[in-house]
């Protein structure tokens, strides 16, 4: 699938535009799915529109990012960063991306095709005579001569016209309701101010999203001049989502709008096997609490904070945990995910950092210390996790053994106690319980080194029972002393419940729900 990104990136350092557009251009036809680029230099910002082969709009968003900051780290340029970056999937490809044929030896301007006048969009029709313009590379002159292409033949050139108004409104509409999320409340004059586009085409934007109810007026601006601007915000019914925290039999439930606003919660005990109708039933009722129904809730986020084996003693697929697991994908389909609760600590945690950069870490590896140890990554707001079950654990290991298990194996056999009789054990002063826990953070660290040399975090956050043992982020700690590359992090260990994973539910929920939204919206 060809996909149209737009980044904007911004900064201070002088020339720096002119470095990073340099930079950008090298990854042109380099088998990296970019097939042509257009940049827009200003004195401290960059706008470029990327035309970028990749399996979904998230990828492509993703891939995007992911260059633009190569770039940057590439032109010296550590005081820019990726402001806005908006994606829409092209449809019919093949009218934007040209055949590889050779140029005719009798075509002017050594194959390149004449630039027709820009056809006027239909949007602005009855307010100027001018067109709507949504993306740079609709102005920028094909190349002449392309490169060869890492997907075979000459590569593909982009026309100088709009081929699809359809295309290009989607991403006019993408691009202006992704400012009103970020913005909260803003008018139509500040929105063409921001975006670059025409007054009369964020009217005509703004109204279309009015009408589908994604955005709503929220009053007049006062104090200025004139006739007072109208405001807008994210609609009241654009979306809502539920975030469950799930920890030590208790189930914690939170609703809320799509915008972070209006949000109800509520508790419940979890005893023993969960049922469908039991489960319906709690969600039906913190729904009722924010006065709407099941059906309303865009996505739904489940945060587990600790193995199911720990709060009943059940076979690990019959455990509170993992039927109600079970019960939530049943009642939501696709519209729910599991996560673990480390992990939403870590990106609640990340997006509050964003709001004071000083204290801001981009890259955060976190690790779950239980029968055995798992690490992810936090990157720039993605979650990389753990290839591991989030709610029955050794689900996804098959038959292998557990990190713990191999250790007494190893040791000459034994009892293999759970990881809170462990950590009971080694609150008492057991000796064996001592040397296992030991070896489980000589076994962490050794995971850990690679992990280090290649993501070079700037925290390390630990979760789980055993990880909360007194003293084993310290072995820990010493067992990497000197060597890992770039210096030791800084290691935390998280609380792994409470408020903060609730709310990096409901912050995963709303950004699966907004990206529901924008697929929708480019016709994915």
């Amino acid at each position: 699938m060809v996909y149209i990104v737009k980044a904007r990136l911004t900064g201070q350092s002088p020339g720096g535009a002119q470095r990073i557009a340099s930079s950008l251009r090298t990854f042109v036809a380099q088998g990296n799915g970019v097939e042509h680029l257009h940049a827009k230099l200003e004195p401290d910002a960059t706008e470029v529109v990327f035309f970028l082969l990749a399996e979904t709009a998230r990828r492509a968003e993703a891939m995007t990012v992911e260059i633009c900051l190569r770039a940057m780290r590439m032109a010296g340029c550590q005081d820019w960063s990726v402001a806005q970056c908006m994606v829409t999937v092209v449809d019919q490809a093949e009218e934007l991306i040209l055949s590889d044929r050779p140029p005719p030896e009798d075509e002017p301007n050594g194959g390149a095709p004449a630039r027709p006048a820009a056809p006027a969009d239909p949007c602005d029709a009855g307010h100027l005579d001018e067109p709507c313009v949504g993306a740079d590379a609709c102005a920028a002159e094909p190349d002449p001569a392309p490169p060869p292409s890492a997907l075979g033949g000459r590569a593909p050139r982009i026309p100088a016209r709009v081929p699809s108004t359809r295309m290009l409104r989607s991403m006019n509409e993408r691009y202006v309701l992704s400012l009103i999320r970020q913005l909260e409340t803003v008018s139509r004059a500040d929105l063409a101010r921001l975006s670059g586009l025409s007054k009369p085409t964020v009217s005509s934007v703004v109204a279309n999203l009015e009408t589908r109810g994604l955005v709503e007026r929220s009053g007049h601006r006062a104090g200025c001049p004139g006739r007072a601007p109208t405001l807008f915000t994210v609609g009241h019914n654009a979306g809502w989502v539920l975030g469950v925290e799930v920890r030590d039999g208790a189930a914690h439930w939170a609703v809320s709008r799509i915008d972070g606003k209006a949000r109800s919660t509520r508790v419940s005990a979890l005893r023993g096997e969960q049922t469908l109708a039991g489960v319906a039933a709690e969600v039906d009722l913190v729904c009722r609490q924010a006065e709407i129904t099941r059906a309303d809730l865009a996505c739904v986020v489940a945060g587990f904070s600790s193995a199911p084996c720990e709060t009943a003693d059940a076979p690990p697929r019959r455990t509170c945990h993992a039927t109600l697991d079970r019960a939530l994908h049943r009642l939501f389909g696709p519209r729910y995910s599991a996560r673990r609760g480390v992990e939403m600590e870590v990106l609640f945690r990340y997006r509050e950092g964003r709001r004071a950069p000083a204290a801001s870490v981009s890259t955060t590896v976190y690790v779950t210390v239980e029968s055995s140890v798992d690490i992810g990554v936090l990157n720039d707001g993605a979650l990389h996790p753990p290839d591991a079950s989030v709610c029955t654990p050794g689900a996804s290991r098959g038959s292998a053994p557990s990190d713990l298990e191999r250790i007494v194996a190893a040791r000459g056999g034994g009892p293999v106690m759970r990881p809170r009789e462990l950590a009971d054990a080694v609150g008492r002063g057991d000796a064996r319980a001592t040397e296992l826990l030991a070896e489980l953070a000589v076994l962490t660290a050794r995971l850990l080194r690679p992990v280090l040399a290649i993501a070079r975090p700037g925290l390390l956050v630990f979760a789980g029972r055993l990880a909360e043992v007194p003293g084993f982020v310290d072995a820990v700690r010493a067992e990497l002393a000197g060597t890992a590359p770039g210096g030791m992090p800084p290691m935390e260990v998280g609380g792994g419940g409470g408020e903060a994973v609730l709310d990096g539910c409901l912050v995963e929920a709303c950004d699966l729900a907004w990206q529901h939204i924008f697929d929708g919206l480019a016709g994915v």
